[in-house]
């Protein structure tokens, strides 16, 4: 995203884009925080810039619960021992939407954008560390090897080559 006053989607979308946002940031600034916030503002931007846009129909509450439950599900949110936690119940009563129907339109999107739980594309930044997938590298001869676990000279090559998120 640019910047937060013209995010990266196409004109038409945008009003589409800042209702569902209105939404997310309301509730994930309450309840589980701005990087939260964050990470949906762009899952939304990358569904708005689909072809076809899955979000230009629907009820937007709808789209703002479920983006936020597969940001939720992608880094564990629903799994007590994390924090922040939250229950999916409570978490849909946050959005006013049924667990069920955020479960499955989250299950979509995740589907759609072709992620999982521990994506480190969706994964909040303060935990990157802890995200193993984030550190995996295979090398040439196919060995997947973690990079936490390496040299600094390793770690900066494949930081260089775009392999990890940062040098650790």
């Amino acid at each position: 995203m640019k910047n937060s006053d013209q995010p990266n989607v196409p004109k038409a979308l945008l009003p589409r884009y800042f209702e569902i946002t209105a939404i997310t940031d309301e509730v994930c600034s309450q309840t589980i925080g701005d990087e939260y916030l964050l990470l949906c503002r762009e899952m939304t931007a990358t569904l708005c810039r689909k072809r076809p846009s899955p979000v230009a129909t629907g009820n937007t509450r709808i789209w703002a619960g479920a983006i936020a439950y597969a940001i939720g599900s992608i880094n564990f949110l629903f799994d007590p021992p994390q924090v922040p936690h939250v229950t999916q119940q409570d978490f849909c009563d946050a959005f006013g939407v049924k667990r069920r129907t955020a479960h499955e339109k989250a299950n979509e999107i995740m589907k759609l954008l072709k992620t999982m739980q521990g994506d480190p594309k969706w994964w909040l930044w303060s935990r990157m560390l802890d995200n193993p997938f984030a550190w995996f590298v295979q090398t040439k001869s196919g060995i997947i090897l973690d990079a936490r676990d390496m040299d600094r000279e390793f770690q900066e090559a494949a930081y260089e080559a775009g392999l990890i998120p940062f040098v650790p």
